[in-house]
Order: structure tokens, then sequence, then C-alpha cells
């Protein structure tokens, strides 16, 4: 037993979508329902394990999620918008002038050595660690997608962004990230409303 948790391993196949299901639903809780395809490991059409993510653009892995990045112009103070599956984080840097001083966005999975400061915690770890905290069995942890700007992992998508880029009370310009889970469309109370917290 690794843990005190019952950890429930998905049947192979995807329940089939809705019929009122929307071609874009973005499944909140998407990460934590493990929607992995067996054996996948690559971004598909990228040739590689990293794929770059526009801005606004997309990256589609090989199991059918997607994830989404673009840039919302947001009043100070807003709330922030956050769900496991959609996160908001202070794009100051992604709107900067001139725009190629703006770091990249990538999109790769785990790899040994990966360290991760967690929105909240008061430092950072061992991704791994992160990763066994949040539930995530050890045979999926090597699936989950994680977003890089630059050499920084912002987001560990489906679970938690990073700290550093949290959304302060006076940001305008937010970078919005989302995964996209086609394969759990229709799925009975896969679409709650995202909360909004408020900013730090």
């Amino acid at each position: 037993m690794r843990s005190d948790l019952l950890h429930l391993v998905p049947t192979r196949g995807a329940p089939a979508p809705s019929e009122n299901a929307s071609e874009n639903e973005v499944v909140p809780d998407a990460q934590l329902v493990m929607p992995f395809a067996s054996g996948e490991r690559r971004a598909s059409g990228a040739g590689t394990d990293v794929a770059r993510l526009e801005l606004p653009g997309l990256v589609t892995l090989g199991d059918g999620r997607q994830i989404t990045a673009e840039i919302v112009y947001l009043p100070r103070g807003t709330d922030v918008l956050r769900s496991s599956a959609t996160v908001e984080l202070d794009a100051t840097d992604f709107v900067a002038q001139p725009a190629w001083t703006a770091p990249p966005l990538w999109v790769r999975l785990p790899q040994p050595g990966d360290r991760f400061h967690p929105l909240g915690a008061p430092g950072g770890k061992a991704l791994t660690r992160f990763l066994a905290d949040a539930g995530v069995p050890r045979e999926d942890r090597g699936r989950v997608p994680l977003v890089f700007a630059g050499d920084e992992l912002v987001w560990v998508a489906g679970i938690r962004p990073c700290e550093d880029r949290r959304v302060r009370p006076d940001t305008e310009a937010r970078l919005r990230l989302a995964l996209h889970v086609p394969s759990l469309r229709g799925r009975a109370g896969a679409r709650p409303d995202a909360t909004r917290l408020a900013a730090r």
C-alpha cells in the first residue's frame, strides 16, 4: 500500500461524448481523474518531448488533451479565475516591450530533477514529491503535462500553478492557461463553474 488513499485506475477506452457537449469544453478537476492514454509520452505533432505554446495558441497531446494559452486584461483587483483546469497568472513579462523579451512558453512531460514552487507553499520541492502529495498515482506521474515560461515551471496542468507568478492586486494583464479534456466531455457534473479567488 503506497498511501492511505484508494487509487482508482480508469479502464481502457474513453466514454462517448454527450450530444450536448461543446467541442471545446473545459473539464475542471481534469488531472485528478486521470485522463491519461496508456503509454503516451509525447506531444503530438511536435516530434520531440517539448512543444512550443504560442500566445494565443494551443498544444495537443497524443491522448487528445489540449493546453491553451491567452492573455486577458482585467481591472486591477478582479478576482482570480481558478479551477484545476483553468488558471490565471501574472502576465507582466509577456506584455512587456519589446515583445522578444517575453519568455517562451513550452509544454512537456516530467523529467528527473524537475522542481516546483506551488501556489501558497513556502518554497519549492521536487516535482515527484509534489505529485505524490497531490494524490497522483506513481504510474501516472510521468504523464502530467507541465507548462514552462522559459526555464520556470509555471503550471502543473490540472493541479496547481506556481507561486512566483500569482496574480497580485495591481495585476492587469493575466496569462490564462486551460487544460481541455475531450474524452471526459459529457460526464455528469463535469463542468461546474470555475471559481474566482481574490487576488493577493
